[in-house]
């Protein structure tokens, strides 16, 4: 799989924060993948820019793949339909 941006969106006291950062680590883990996150609290600006209101939020290569929690089943396969294309 080619190197991938992945960026995830969070904020401090979100329970779904907490784990979908454990099926980003998860991932991360398996393939060849660049992850950044974002925090609310130190990043604001950042979360103006991309417009992100709910969280946590996966943008995958600059697009916004989801919001609320996911597995690391359902991340695998979307970047593996992200780099096929």
């Amino acid at each position: 799989m080619k190197t991938t941006l992945l960026e995830v969106f969070i904020e401090p006291g979100c329970k779904a924060c907490v784990s979908v950062m454990h099926s980003i680590r998860k991932v991360q883990s398996d393939l060849n993948i660049e992850v950044k996150v974002y925090r609310r609290d130190t990043e604001p600006d950042v979360f103006k820019k991309r417009n992100v209101v709910i969280t946590p939020a996966i943008f995958i290569n600059n697009v916004l793949m989801f919001y609320g929690e996911v597995t690391p089943v359902e991340i695998e396969k979307k970047l593996y339909q992200v780099n096929r294309i």
